[in-house]
């Protein structure tokens, strides 16, 4: 039997009525599995994963951090993440700010390149925490 799409998208009432109440019973019961929720709906269970959880920065890790942001994205970024040309820091969270270093935008149609490879992974941590404090103050 097919169920109507929502109007204007490809999402059909039912997925929507079962994904509500997925986040219904998640919240009711938050039945903790490894690092996520475990939620059963409509005979179907998946895993709610909760976000990385932003890490404290050092002092060193902040030098390194800046010392990278200034020699690799403040010509295109600014010197605060302004956006030298016009490509100012839109993310404010730990998780996208390192995943757009690690893969950069040029898949999805930007011209930032993937800096993995070419930073470490440690490198890259200490650019996505320098860009957190900067934010921040």
């Amino acid at each position: 039997m097919k169920t109507p799409a929502l109007s204007g998208g490809s999402v059909s009432f039912r997925l929507v009525v079962v994904l509500l109440a997925a986040v219904a019973a998640a919240c009711a019961s938050k039945a903790e599995v490894g690092a996520g929720v475990v939620v059963a709906a409509a005979d179907k269970s998946f895993t709610l994963v909760e976000p990385e959880p932003e890490p404290a920065a050092t002092q060193d890790e902040l030098a390194v951090g800046g010392f990278l942001f200034g020699k690799l994205c403040a010509k295109c970024h600014g010197g605060a993440g302004e956006g030298a040309r016009r490509l100012g820091i839109s993310r404010s969270d730990y998780a996208g700010i390192k995943e757009i270093i690690a893969r950069g935008t040029i898949a999805y149609g930007g011209n930032m390149p993937a800096w993995t490879g070419i930073l470490s992974a440690d490198q890259i941590d200490d650019v996505t925490k320098y860009i957190l404090a900067s934010q921040r103050g």
